[in-house]
């Protein structure tokens, strides 16, 4: 059985931050159709799925010639678990005869995917025969671990880790590079994360994680958020229908 590289697109018909916005126009388009052409334009993806238990998505999916994995309700709650997701993604692929050698995990939540990401990611972990994946995100010294707080009990502002013996400038271009993960995508070599026992909170990504810059990027969360990703793709040359 060939391996493939699987491209699946991720999200839920049910929404706290933002009603539908998996489904949100954005641009006249579905929020969830820029992922979705991203990974149909990738030269190194074989094949396109999409997890979710939302009708309408898994309409626009089958429009867009996009495979459909029915995801059960108990994966589709506000708490469940992104790992339980792609579990159960896997077992549907191998069900199929599908045997994934690289699992591109695209969230229907983001629409900044400029030209040729996917791709790099890919080529990335396949360059590199050590690591476990390849993740999107972005430098961001403002929210540095040195620089943020937590509230003790005491009601007062105190260090997330202690400093004590380390010297911390308040300059923020002093400090080493604070990498974001924007979770527009993640490239999973699937011999090595799953079953997972990799780096905390995601084990799934293993413990060798490559880091793909991906500047501008931006998961959607508030309506701010929405404005701003048009913003982003008009800038990047789409046109609204």
């Amino acid at each position: 059985m060939n391996s493939k590289n699987i491209a699946l697109l991720c999200g839920r018909g049910g929404s706290v931050s933002v009603r539908d916005k998996n489904l949100y126009p954005v641009l006249g388009r579905p929020m969830m159709v820029y992922p979705l052409l991203a990974a149909q334009a990738a030269t190194h993806v074989d094949a396109v799925y999409i997890s979710t238990d939302s009708t309408r998505m898994q309409e626009v999916a089958s429009e867009n010639n996009v495979s459909v994995i029915n995801r059960p309700s108990a994966l589709a709650t506000a708490t469940s678990q992104h790992v339980d997701t792609l579990t159960h993604a896997l077992e549907h692929l191998r069900s199929e005869g599908v045997n994934a050698r690289f699992l591109i995990v695209l969230m229907c939540n983001c629409a900044t995917y400029p030209l040729g990401l996917i791709d790099r990611c890919i080529l990335r972990l396949e360059s590199d025969p050590k690591a476990d994946s390849c993740v999107t995100g972005y430098v961001n010294n403002d929210h540095h671990p040195y620089r943020v707080k937590k509230l003790g009990e005491d009601g007062y502002l105190t260090n997330w880790i202690d400093l004590r013996s380390i010297s911390v400038s308040t300059n923020r271009d002093d400090l080493p590079g604070c990498y974001v993960l924007d979770h527009a995508m993640w490239v999973l070599r699937i011999a090595t994360c799953f079953p997972p026992n990799g780096q905390k909170p995601w084990g799934f990504m293993g413990k060798n994680i490559l880091f793909e810059e991906n500047p501008g990027s931006r998961d959607i969360h508030s309506l701010e958020d929405l404005q701003y990703t048009e913003a982003y793709l008009r800038n990047q040359g789409w046109n609204e229908l």
